[in-house]
């Protein structure tokens, strides 16, 4: 064959053992071949040529060396003979990943993202180690959790496995968690239909579940009315609340807005109705820009401009 000729003249020899062991998740014929060559461009370009994925850990793969020689000579536009044996059983190295070290990922991104929080996260059931293909470095773990999306109760957090910077295989991991926060409680019990006023209120510990996820301000719940009996130490939710709108549709209110030590009060209409400490929608008359501000009486809303801190 023409090639036969060319590997005299450059040396190259690529020599088919029966069986080979390699890292990684892809797979290159100088992973499994011993490839020589005078030509040190030309036995760089036949090592790297790619033979598609790895096998996975329990699993092997068989080359056949008529098909990698087809394939070889597609790849060099050249006649190539191979020697050694006539197939090649590819099997892989294995990194053992402890189950232990699957936790640890998601409790420390867990821990990170709950910072600051007064919160509890349980491992409800153990985490069984995995086996990965071995690579040029140790397998990484990476967990990535969404503070939005953290609620009482159990929930999932992914650990992605990487080898050699790939994620490979995503893990699963189950927990509960425990949240609590400060929260306005009534401290007598008050009868559906009674004003809510503010010496009837003071703030708690209280444990959040589905039911009062979401915040009042106490200017939402002052001079509103309770839509049901409440019992004393009740924490108050937007269920508990009869709220009348104070500003409506179409009204025409002052904006107050803060930047810092800077105050400034500009004419606004409403875009829709709001009650005590609604959020709602504005229209600045001058410039006609809209803006979201908080009512805070019934010809006032206030936004605030300064940078979080």
């Amino acid at each position: 064959m023409l090639f036969a000729s060319i590997l005299i003249a450059t040396g190259l020899t690529v020599v088919l053992p029966s069986e080979s062991r390699v890292r990684g998740t892809e797979l290159t014929l100088g992973a499994i071949a011993v490839v020589q060559s005078d030509d040190a461009e030309l036995a760089l370009r036949v090592r790297g040529f790619a033979l598609g994925y790895a096998p996975a850990p329990g699993y092997s793969r068989l080359i056949v060396a008529p098909n990698l020689e087809r394939e070889l000579e597609r790849f060099l536009g050249r006649d190539v003979v191979l020697r050694g044996e006539p197939t090649c059983r590819v099997f892989p190295e294995i990194e053992r990943v402890p189950g232990a070290t699957l936790e640890e990922a998601a409790r420390k991104e867990l821990e990170s993202t709950l910072a600051g929080r007064d919160a509890k996260a349980t491992l409800v059931e153990a985490v069984g180690g995995i086996d990965v293909p071995a690579g040029a470095a140790p397998a990484t773990m990476s967990a990535r959790v969404s503070a939005d999306a953290l609620r009482s109760g159990t929930f999932s957090v992914p650990v992605e496995v990487r080898v050699d910077g790939n994620t490979y295989r995503t893990i699963w991991t189950n927990w509960r968690l425990d949240l609590w926060e400060l929260r306005p409680v009534v401290t007598r019990a008050l009868r559906a239909g009674e004003l809510i006023t503010a010496d009837v209120l003071e703030e708690k510990r209280v444990a959040l579940d589905v039911s009062n996820t979401k915040a009042l301000d106490l200017r939402q719940i002052v001079g509103a009315v309770a839509s049901r009996n409440l019992a004393s130490q009740t924490a108050v939710v937007e269920a508990d609340l009869v709220r009348p709108a104070v500003v409506r549709k179409g009204d025409s209110l002052f904006l107050s807005i803060r930047k810092g030590a800077i105050n400034a009060r500009v004419a606004a209409i409403a875009q829709e109705n709001g009650a005590l400490g609604d959020r709602v929608r504005l229209e600045l008359v001058e410039t006609k820009r809209m803006l979201t501000g908080v009512v805070v009486s019934r010809d006032t809303a206030e936004i605030d401009l300064s940078p979080a801190h």
